[in-house]
């Protein structure tokens, strides 16, 4: 699954990166974002088949 996220009240320009487990994910390559009205939308391009943790900071 390539799972995609809806964060509210996100006051932060979209991230640059993101990290999925111990890997660094690359805006544009790895995953897409964009922000509008204070919300982030966050699709991670890769196929994510069991449990791993996320962080997604502001830049």
């Amino acid at each position: 699954m390539e799972p995609v996220f809806k964060v509210k009240g996100w006051r932060a320009a979209a991230p640059a990166s993101v990290m999925l487990g111990s890997e660094k994910l690359a805006a544009g390559t790895d995953f897409n974002a964009s922000v509008q009205e204070g919300v982030l939308l966050l699709q991670i391009l890769r196929r994510v088949s069991s449990d791993v943790q996320s962080l997604v900071r502001n830049p």
